[in-house]
């Protein structure tokens, strides 16, 4: 396996196109369109290929890049249906396909393919003793770390005692971090910065739920993950979500843009955390990568 990487924006784009012209010469391609700008692939060379999307990008744009950068980001995806007319898509839910069709991608062209969840490495451990609750979403403008602030603050007013980690990095930080203390939760939130795998698996096996406030997914890696640690996930009703957490048996799902429901909802958890643990499992157990590469294999020797 050969990994090129280019720290520019534009430079692993300019470099793909060098490659296809390259003496290597690939059975098939696939062009994964997780930042919206696309690879151009069946547009200079004849190569095979699929196209790999993730989500809608023009619903989290606001508040991430200027107004012009964000319009033609959102005309961008709007020609996917042309520059990959005769390619096939794959996407990891249900969601992401309406997303496609409303770009006007024919479903028939779409396979889905869901992602799988490491349950060796991401296992049921010893919650603590304080209720702890997990955010490891983003500190990003489309991922609502805020709302997780409100929530809590709804939680401290109704009397509860918690300790809130919010892990990552990202442009908000350092305001989410000034906002809890004007919230008075300075003394309920530990920042744990950016944190590696095992830490990350350690932190949600000492949590009894996590919280995802995101405007949209392709997928929620991170309720997965959390699931496969007994944890629950309470999270907004939206695109993405609805599919990785199982409402009712590996968390809930609340009322789009409602901070106040979203404490209702890691109330009821906190309540009887147990209770949630092995639902939790069951349905992360249903996903594996061993299933999703299996299915990804049979696509894409369908079209090489």
């Amino acid at each position: 396996m050969f990994v090129h990487r280019n720290p520019t924006p534009l430079g692993p784009h300019l470099r793909a196109v060098s490659f296809y012209f390259s003496s290597l010469r690939p059975d098939v391609v696939i062009n994964d369109l997780a930042h919206a700008v696309p690879w151009l692939t069946p547009v200079v060379s004849n190569i095979p290929g699929t196209a790999f999307f993730r989500h809608l990008h023009q619903r989290s744009l606001s508040g991430q890049v200027s107004l012009p950068l964000a319009l033609a980001l959102k005309w961008t995806e709007q020609q996917y249906r042309f520059i990959y007319r005769n390619w096939p898509f794959v996407t990891e839910s249900y969601g992401s396909m309406a997303d496609l069709e409303s770009l006007g991608v024919a479903r028939s062209r779409c396979v889905r393919i869901p992602p799988g969840v490491d349950s060796e490495r991401f296992r049921p451990g010893s919650p603590a003793e304080t209720p702890v609750i997990a955010y490891f979403g983003g500190m990003r403008r489309y991922k609502r770390p805020f709302d997780v602030l409100y929530a809590c603050e709804e939680l401290k007013a109704r009397g509860w005692k918690f300790v809130l980690y919010m892990v990552g990095e990202g442009p908000l930080l350092e305001e989410i971090k000034r906002w809890t203390s004007a919230l008075g939760l300075r003394e309920y939130v530990t920042f744990t910065g950016r944190v590696t795998d095992n830490q990350l698996v350690a932190i949600i096996q000492r949590s009894h739920v996590n919280v995802h406030c995101s405007l949209t997914e392709g997928w929620c890696y991170s309720a997965m993950e959390a699931a496969a640690c007994g944890v629950p996930t309470v999270a907004y009703r939206v695109s993405g979500l609805t599919e990785s957490v199982a409402d009712g048996q590996s968390g809930l799902l609340v009322e789009d843009g409602n901070p106040r429901a979203l404490a209702t909802g890691i109330e009821k958890i906190l309540q009887n955390p147990t209770a949630w643990t092995e639902r939790s499992r069951a349905h992360a157990e249903a996903f594996s990568w061993d299933r999703c590469t299996s299915m990804w294999e049979a696509h894409l020797r369908g079209i090489s």
